[in-house]
């Protein structure tokens, strides 16, 4: 999908921020977001927040959409420092951010997990069961060997 910024009216450019795709312009550096990837990276509360503002009211309308070009729904989200204001388009499902919006929202804290190597996750694997022609239950370790 092609889109176009709402502000300069440039055609913009998909690419990585981090882990996440974007569309941003070059002009202006806004951003367009999916919805999914903004829920996913989002801090929950914040999301909702902005989720249940979209949906409560009419909202009022701005620019428009980068993608459809009908009128983008302006909502509160509450940033870090500031309230702001997030375009968003329902039809799409994607939200426009301008210059240093989107960085400025409350993000999930990765989880760190520690290194697991195979043979101390084969080791904690469970055993299994499995039935015997006479149907009597056969136990069997990580590596398959019965040891009834």
């Amino acid at each position: 999908m092609e889109f176009t910024c709402p502000s300069c009216n440039t055609v913009l450019e998909a690419q990585k921020l981090g882990d996440v795709r974007v569309w941003k312009c070059a002009s202006c550096s806004g951003l367009v977001v999916t919805i999914p990837t903004v829920r996913k990276g989002l801090d929950p509360k914040a999301f909702k927040k902005i989720w249940q503002k979209l949906y409560s009211a009419e909202p009022d309308t701005g620019r428009p959409c980068p993608g459809c070009r009908n009128p983008l729904s302006m909502v509160e989200a509450d940033a870090q420092d500031a309230e702001i204001l997030i375009d968003v388009c329902r039809s799409c499902q994607i939200l426009w951010f301008d210059d240093k919006e989107f960085s400025s929202l409350p993000r999930v804290e990765p989880e760190t997990q520690p290194d697991v190597t195979r043979r101390d996750a084969r080791e904690k694997r469970p055993e299994s069961r499995v039935l015997t022609p006479d149907r009597k239950s056969t136990r069997l370790n990580s590596s398959h060997r019965c040891i009834s």
